[in-house]
């Protein structure tokens, strides 16, 4: 009998262990564009408003990647544009998203939606 509850014991860790290792990491996203008002966008693709911290700000977006994935990017951008995007992250960072710069939005996908912001560059001028 003893033999019997190792053997359901040890094939209930089997069939287990696997389903954890699978867990989905969250999507990282990148999102290029401008922090309206901004005169350096010409290939909008939609505007998305964006809190940040306590600020509203309106980002127009010329494109959204999602790296490693085969998921639409056109898809999620129709998301965020009917619910908006919250950025969460350090003020040295999201401080970066001011009116008129052409930036790269880099962050981890969460759900809300929400942005959990891994870096914002400056983009040159094309």
């Amino acid at each position: 009998m003893a033999t019997f509850r190792i053997a359901v014991v040890v094939l209930a860790l089997a069939t287990s262990v696997p389903a954890f290792a699978r867990s989905a990491r969250p999507p990282t996203v990148e999102i290029d564009g401008c922090v309206l008002p901004a005169t350096a966008c010409a290939d909008v693709r939609d505007v998305v408003k964006v809190r940040v911290d306590d600020r509203k700000i309106e980002l127009a977006v010329e494109r959204v990647w999602l790296p490693g994935s085969a998921a639409s990017g056109s898809k999620l951008l129709t998301e965020l544009k009917l619910r908006g995007l919250t950025v969460h992250g350090p003020k040295e960072i999201t401080g970066r998203l001011a009116a008129g710069t052409h930036v790269r939005v880099r962050g981890i996908l969460r759900a809300g939606p929400m942005m959990l912001v891994q870096s914002i560059e400056p983009r040159p001028d094309k």
